[in-house]
């Protein structure tokens, strides 16, 4: 059937993921929604097209910053500012 160690492992990395995928989908519908509350429906319309120019690079970024800062590996390797 296999090792319990591998799978274990392999969920472990599944879980991982689905946070990753989870925080890159946050980051990209609160970005968003920062210029939709700044900018009324005129404004959020002339200012969509630069909002979606950046939104690559901006989440790009953040979730980089993320994974540098391991925050997708265990709680013992993670880094910590305190």
């Amino acid at each position: 059937m296999g090792d319990p160690q591998t799978r274990l492992a392999r969920s472990d990395r599944t879980i991982h993921f689905g946070e990753f995928l989870l925080d890159a989908g946050l980051a990209i519908g609160c970005y968003v929604l920062a210029y939709r509350v700044r900018f009324v429906a005129p404004e959020f319309e002339r200012f969509l097209p630069y909002v979606l120019i950046t939104l690559p690079t901006m989440i790009s970024v953040q979730m980089l910053t993320l994974v540098v800062c391991r925050v997708y590996t265990s709680t013992s390797t993670r880094m910590a500012l305190w």
